[in-house]
């Protein structure tokens, strides 16, 4: 099957960055589109954010499209940083690897607390940077 992964986000390190560190690491092909804060904000003004489109009114987004044979392409969208991590992870698995899906209940939310603590952290350190420029990042080399 035929798996076409499309990343949206801003050109700059944040909420992206752990989706676009996996992405490049497993060495799958796939498209960032990096979206200017100012056209993001452009959207808003003129309604172009939609939720099929960009789920929460928010990014990162990743676009997943799958070729079925029978049916035609199908894509589906997905949003939030741990939401579109638990995906790849679980896709992108080599054979044999134990997942997340199936470790013991308590191990499972014990590991969602640590993932959404490390997201909180994360977005506080970046809110205490005290810079109104936001660094760019640069397009990843892998990704092309």
């Amino acid at each position: 099957m035929d798996q076409g992964l499309h990343l949206a986000y801003f050109p700059f390190r944040g909420r992206g960055e752990p989706i676009l560190l996996l992405l490049v690491d497993s060495g799958v092909p796939f498209n960032l589109e990096e979206i200017p804060v100012v056209t993001w904000e452009q959207w808003k003004k003129t309604r172009e954010i939609t939720s099929d489109k960009f789920p929460y009114s928010a990014l990162p987004v990743l676009r997943v499209r799958h070729e079925v044979v029978q049916n035609g392409p199908k894509e589906f969208v997905l949003a939030e940083t741990s939401t579109i991590l638990t995906y790849l992870n679980e896709t992108l698995a080599p054979a044999g690897t134990t997942l997340e899906k199936d470790l013991p209940l308590e191990v499972r939310v014990r590991i969602q607390m640590v993932k959404e603590a490390a997201l909180f952290a994360m977005v506080r350190i970046l809110g205490m940077s005290g810079s109104s420029e936001l660094p760019h990042r640069g397009p990843p080399s892998a990704a092309s």
